[in-house]
């Protein structure tokens, strides 16, 4: 069964009470599309989960990471059938729009990619495989001194 209005409103509440120091306080900063936020920090229009929804690319020496959020929430079935929406994306065709740009943009770029549904350790590359797309993880090993 899909997911009802009211199912979410605990959230509201919560996502409030969380952001209420930062709006008293004058340290809340709002963006919209794509936009340079900081030096080497850029947000990058992902809307389609959410209303809003951003994604974030890290730029260091020439070097790109790129910060899904919640582009994805099922690595094996949305890598390889980017079509694929997920229940809860709030607009299921912008989500896969969004989704399918931003994986050929890291592919195309040789983006490092992180995200948070994806498999331990979460930090790989999106590789085009025809018109689907493969997930290859980073190696986990201990950082040499």
């Amino acid at each position: 069964m899909p997911p009802r209005r009211q199912d979410f409103q605990p959230f509201f509440k919560m996502s409030r009470d969380a952001a209420a120091p930062y709006l008293a306080s004058g340290q809340w900063k709002t963006f919209t599309g794509n936009q340079e936020l900081l030096a080497g920090i850029s947000s990058l229009d992902t809307h389609g989960h959410t209303p809003g929804h951003s994604s974030f690319v890290l730029t260091d020496s020439g070097e790109k990471m790129v910060i899904l959020g919640d582009l994805v929430h099922n690595h094996a079935v949305q890598f390889a059938r980017p079509d694929t929406a997920f229940e809860y994306d709030n607009d299921r065709k912008q989500a896969i729009i969004a989704r399918k740009q931003t994986f050929n943009l890291a592919a195309r770029e040789k983006m490092l990619v992180g995200g948070m549904h994806l498999p331990f350790p979460g930090i790989g590359h999106i590789r085009k495989e025809g018109k689907a797309f493969a997930w290859v993880p980073l190696e986990f090993a201990p950082i040499k001194d």
